[in-house]
């Protein structure tokens, strides 16, 4: 593999984009999902919790969110607009219920402390 090759994957992982960006985030979801699940689980969601997940990637895991209670409310925050525009579209039958929007990376849009449980990706 070039260095090149390397690098692309490494921006990759950090801030998918494109076609490239849409394929590492669904092979980021297949190699990290038995991880995520068992994250999702650790975090004891309860009926009526506002979960907020920081970096959900094209949230393929976000029905695991729905099965731990009635009345879910999640708020997602991703920097990666290709993983951004994947997220509602892999979860746009549900959309009522999770609230997707782009962020800078560094300054959380929401008001404090408004959240029952928090999801953090922490990548590169």
């Amino acid at each position: 593999m070039t260095i090149k090759e390397l690098l692309n994957i490494e921006n990759q992982l950090s801030c998918p984009c494109g076609q490239d960006g849409i394929e590492m985030g669904e092979t980021m979801n297949e190699t990290n999902i038995t991880m995520t699940i068992s994250s999702i689980i650790a975090l004891n969601v309860q009926d009526k919790n506002k979960i907020l997940e920081i970096g959900h990637g094209n949230c393929c895991h976000y029905p695991e969110f729905l099965k731990r209670g009635k009345n879910i409310k999640f708020y997602g925050l991703e920097i990666s607009e290709t993983m951004h525009e994947e997220a509602k579209k892999v979860n746009f039958r549900r959309k009522n219920k999770a609230t997707f929007k782009l962020y800078n990376g560094s300054e959380i849009p929401y008001e404090e402390n408004n959240y029952h449980k928090h999801f953090v990706f922490l990548g590169k």
